[in-house]
């Protein structure tokens, strides 16, 4: 990893936006004009924070880690069970959030954490979107 920022927040609804606004914030301060990426992410971000709530979970981790033309995002939570894929209507309310993340994310996937998981996606950012920090540095 070369820059990583990381919040937790309850699991409420109003924890939605304001992941979405934390996301959008830190991203701008990691790359020079994230642009297309920082849209990608905050959706990403949005997707995965939402099924952390209805998950009934207590709190969430949310993870950035940028790299040079990448980012890699975690939501972590306390709830049990795996989220997986499911087919959705056109009118069902609920169900596609991880088949956006499929679409936008070059790779995503779920880890088993404790009592709970870890959901993760990988963005790549533009070659016009620098990043603001020293990855030279391994850690």
């Amino acid at each position: 990893m070369c820059h990583r920022v990381e919040i937790t927040m309850p699991c409420e609804p109003a924890s939605v936006p304001a992941a979405r606004h934390w996301a959008v914030e830190h991203l701008g301060q990691m790359y020079a004009a994230p642009g297309g990426a920082a849209d990608d992410a905050q959706l990403v971000v949005s997707e995965l924070v939402s099924n952390c709530v209805r998950a009934d979970a207590q709190c969430f981790a949310l993870v950035l880690d940028g790299h040079h033309h990448a980012v890699h995002i975690e939501a972590t939570d306390d709830a049990p069970g795996l989220p997986a894929a499911r087919p959705a209507s056109p009118t069902d309310p609920h169900g596609r959030g991880l088949f956006i993340v499929d679409r936008l994310a070059d790779d995503w996937g779920v880890t088993p954490e404790g009592p709970g998981k870890t959901v993760w996606a990988d963005l790549t950012v533009g070659s016009d979107c620098s990043p603001t920090f020293d990855c030279s540095r391994t850690a």
